[in-house]
């Protein structure tokens, strides 16, 4: 999917993760943490999630809702609840396509049936060595490359989400933080618009 935009913008990740590039060796959390804190600004969101869900449903391209049923039906899949956050979203919308339509879309948010281990999404076996069982790829932002939730922890009732850049992980050290919460991470997209995609290449 690297040919679907020109990428001829500067690397997404120098706006909202930590740089990679194929000639600069992978830095230090220290400096992705400050590069996390300063592109996504990691604080409570400022606005309500329903009314992030109306700009979703106005401006992008939401799937129909999920059923209370298949959110169910999730849960016992997996062996984990969505947190609120999640569960307002998937009965709002069963997953989006954010700024764009597939294939240029750069953030799709998966519908609930299409979420996975980290592992399994990024290496295809479901095996420890590939990473903890707790990490679950929930967006998709192109060239193997996912957002991630952890589901071992919650900030405030909610997971957070990690970044699961596929040259790296699971090395906790180049895999940090993208946002406290679903809401927080979805409200970063929304206010900036990130319509990039990771190139990392």
């Amino acid at each position: 999917m690297s040919g679907v935009l020109s990428c001829k913008s500067p690397d997404i990740r120098e706006q909202v993760l930590p740089s990679f590039s194929a000639s600069a060796s992978l830095q230090p959390a220290q400096h992705q943490s400050r590069r996390l804190r300063s592109a996504c600004s990691l604080a409570p969101t400022q606005h309500p999630l329903s009314s992030l869900l109306e700009e979703v449903s106005r401006d992008h391209f939401p799937y129909p809702p999920a059923t209370p049923e298949e959110i169910a039906q999730f849960e016992q899949r997996v062996g984990w609840k969505l947190d609120p956050d999640l569960r307002a979203f998937y009965l709002y919308c069963n997953g989006a396509e954010l700024i764009e339509r597939l294939p240029d879309c750069p953030y799709q948010i998966f519908p609930l049936s299409k979420i996975k281990r980290a592992r399994v999404a990024i290496y295809g076996g479901d095996d420890d060595k590939w990473g903890p069982a707790s990490a679950y790829a929930i967006c998709d932002v192109q060239d193997g490359n996912y957002v991630l939730l952890d589901v071992s922890r919650q900030d405030n009732g909610r997971y957070p989400l990690m970044d699961g850049y596929h040259k790296a992980w699971p090395n906790p050290k180049y895999c940090g933080p993208v946002a406290r919460s679903f809401s927080e991470f979805l409200e970063g997209i929304l206010r900036t618009r990130w319509n990039l995609y990771w190139i990392g290449e």
